[in-house]
């Protein structure tokens, strides 16, 4: 019987590459994120990233770490799915147990609706979310600019992501 290797927290970390902040999460940026970064291998996928519903279809990038976290560790990736792509930031203890999760911006659609969603995360980790909805009518999207709202996050000294006031 072959013993299980133990998966590698600090080498799952290698994986995202610390970047400069601010930086904004738009759609089409995983494109630029799966060119340049390493692909996340299964195994780490399963240990550090994926979910109670996640399906074999579900598709994952690795996009950047936050910089300058000192108890903690913060990173961001792309997760897709059926009609849903999303930007996720995780944070995890020193040791690699995740301490928080939050979508911060992505793509999802019911077939009736478009939500799209683009986040700026500050060089304070403030996260400034906006969001609007188009309605698919005849083939073709109509957006409502009624409808778009903006949401702020923080990511807090101690790894929480919490709604910022």
């Amino acid at each position: 019987m072959k013993k299980k290797q133990k998966i590698s927290f600090k080498k799952f970390l290698t994986i995202f590459p610390e970047i400069d902040l601010p930086i904004t999460l738009t759609e089409a940026d995983h494109i630029e994120y799966s060119r340049h970064n390493k692909p996340i291998p299964e195994p780490m996928i399963y240990e550090f990233l994926s979910s109670a519903n996640d399906d074999e279809l579900t598709e994952y990038v690795a996009c950047f770490q936050i910089p300058q976290t000192k108890g903690f560790h913060a990173i961001v990736y792309w997760k897709a799915g059926l009609m849903e792509y999303e930007y996720q930031m995780a944070t995890y203890d020193l040791e690699g147990h995740l301490l928080d999760k939050h979508i911060l911006a992505g793509v999802k659609s019911n077939g009736q609706t478009i939500v799209r969603s683009v986040a700026t995360i500050e060089s304070d980790w403030l996260i400034n979310v906006v969001e609007g909805t188009e309605a698919i009518k005849a083939k073709q999207t109509v957006f409502n600019p009624q409808t778009s709202q903006v949401h702020n996050l923080e990511l807090t000294h101690n790894g929480e992501i919490i709604i910022a006031a």
